[in-house]
């Protein structure tokens, strides 16, 4: 009687820990969502960027009349460098982003961008800006106790 309790004990508890250990893998994140929500990173920055290939026109790439703004922009601990970044409406705008201290984040919620800026590697972004108005570029990569003040301006006129 004894063994057959210490066996039903012992099989009990290895049945609770398989139980908990698949529960909590089942709910482990995901090292690649990003850190404004999950979903899947854009593409180097291209937002709404069709594959060239799968027969759809690539809305992201300008014509011959759509003016192109470029700049680059510097991320450190804790800021964007510039900080203010002006466009007109319909601008394609490109934009080469690098982080000169630690890992950053770059993200413009309202046009899709977010992008993972390793120290010293160029990330290039690019999108058309649609909409008017002012929108925040924050850094979507925790960097240390300044991260939630780390933030830029994209105004993008009429």
């Amino acid at each position: 009687m004894k063994k057959e309790m210490m066996f039903f004990w012992t099989a009990f508890i290895a049945l609770l820990v398989l139980f908990f250990s698949g529960c909590t893998a089942s709910i482990a994140p995901n090292p690649d969502d990003s850190a404004l929500g999950g979903g899947t990173p854009v593409n180097q920055g291209q937002a709404d960027a069709a594959s060239p290939d799968d027969g759809t026109a690539d809305s992201a790439a300008p014509d011959a009349t759509t003016p192109v703004k470029q700049f680059s922009v510097e991320a450190k601990q804790f800021e964007f460098v510039p900080g203010t970044l002006i466009v007109n409406k319909g601008d394609f705008v490109k934009l080469t982003v690098t982080s000169t201290d630690v890992e950053h984040g770059f993200a413009i919620p309202e046009f899709g961008v977010n992008v993972k800026l390793p120290p010293n590697e160029p990330q290039q972004v690019e999108f058309i800006a649609d909409k008017s108005g002012e929108f925040t570029i924050m850094c979507s990569v925790y960097c240390g106790s300044g991260h939630r003040e780390m933030k830029g301006l994209l105004i993008v006129n009429e």
